[in-house]
């Protein structure tokens, strides 16, 4: 069990990636790489996320509150300017930008309610 532990820590190392493909392909063997065990450094860490979980309620709110503001404004420049005076460049970035918004908005509203992606 502990060689296959070690041997598992191996191939997740950088330093044993290439060795990893140089395997996958027969063209070197575990018994020519010489694996110790090593206990001490097994890659068993907690993953930690970068954001706190406590703050996607406020995220979620707040990201969609903004999406929602240029979603309102790319329907109202829509409704409001007429043909001839319509900017194609100014459409394209409000639409990206509540796209923008409202997407990291839904994105932190899955996590809030426990829907991890």
């Amino acid at each position: 069990a502990g060689s296959s532990d070690q041997t598992e820590f191996w191939a997740w190392t950088l330093e044993g990636f290439l060795d990893r493909r140089l395997l996958d392909f027969g063209l070197l063997s575990l018994e020519k790489l010489n694996l110790q065990p090593k206990m001490d450094s097994l890659p068993y860490v907690r993953h930690v996320s970068p954001i706190n979980p406590s703050a996607f309620p406020s995220l979620t709110v707040l990201l969609m509150t903004i999406g929602l503001f240029f979603m309102a404004w790319f329907f109202v420049y829509q409704v409001t300017v007429t043909r001839k005076n319509r900017d194609l460049y100014k459409e394209l970035l409000v639409a990206l930008v509540a796209s923008l918004f409202l997407g990291f908005g839904i994105l932190f509203l899955l996590l809030w309610v426990g829907i991890y992606v």
